[in-house]
């Protein structure tokens, strides 16, 4: 409502949003290539059964496109968007990333989700 009443203020908050975003963006893909690396560190703890391999291969890659798209992503907030005439285009390109980052994330935790819950991995009996 604010940036509504005082375009200068607008364009301040533009401006600290817009880092803010940067950086939160260059952190989800540090985070992503965390997670990819400790799921790494825990890959001997599935249990010997096919089928749960099977799932952890599938989580493991599903992990790693992950992790390679929030790169990209992140490469391309940190350097800037080529410049065109029709800026509506650049919007839709970045919401469809945003959107496929979003569904690969999703995916990623539902199938770890599935080892943890379907097969037993990484859980402990009292």
């Amino acid at each position: 409502i604010a940036s509504i009443v005082s375009p200068r203020l607008h364009t301040q908050l533009a401006g600290w949003l817009g880092s803010s975003a940067k950086v939160l963006v260059i952190l989800g893909a540090l985070a992503a290539w965390l997670a990819v690396g400790t799921g790494e560190l825990a890959h001997d703890t599935v249990p010997h059964v096919p089928d749960a391999w099977e799932a952890q291969a599938e989580h493991e890659e599903s992990g790693e496109l992950t992790a390679m798209a929030a790169t990209l992503y992140a490469l391309w907030v940190l350097f800037g968007v080529p410049r065109v005439k029709n800026q509506s285009i650049l919007t839709g390109i970045e919401l469809l990333a945003c959107i496929a980052i979003v569904v690969l994330v999703t995916r990623t935790g539902y199938l770890g989700a599935k080892l943890v819950f379907h097969y037993g991995v990484a859980v402990q009996s009292n």
